[in-house]
C-alpha cells in the first residue's frame, strides 16, 4: 500500500524502498510457513520437502493468506539468499 502512495507522490526512491521491504516480507512469510509446517510433522525446514501440502495450506489460511499468496511466498523463500539479495538490491 505504501508503495502506491510513494508512486503517486512521484518519489521513486521511496517507492523502491517500499518494494524492497515488501519483497523481504514475502520471503519471510514463506520461511515461516515452511517452518510452521515442519515443526508439526517432520520434513526439511529449508525446502519444505516432506511436509504435507494440507499442513502448509492450513497454516497459510490461518495467517490470512490465499493459496496463491502462500505458493508465491514459498517460491520466494526457496530462492538462494545471495540471489534474492542481489535481485532485491539491484534497483537501489
Amino acid at each position: 500500500m505504501r508503495a502506491s502512495y510513494a508512486k503517486q507522490a512521484g518519489d521513486e526512491t521511496l517507492h523502491r524502498y517500499a518494494d524492497r521491504i515488501k519483497a523481504r516480507a514475502v520471503r519471510r512469510c514463506g520461511e515461516l510457513a515452511m517452518a510452521m509446517a515442519t515443526s508439526k510433522g517432520g520434513g526439511n525446514q529449508r525446502t519444505g520437502v516432506g511436509v504435507h501440502p494440507s499442513a502448509r495450506k492450513a497454516n497459510g489460511h490461518a495467517a490470512g493468506l490465499s493459496d496463491h499468496q502462500l505458493k508465491q511466498a514459498i517460491r520466494v523463500a526457496n530462492v538462494p539468499e545471495t540471489d534474492f539479495e542481489r535481485q532485491v538490491d539491484c534497483n537501489v
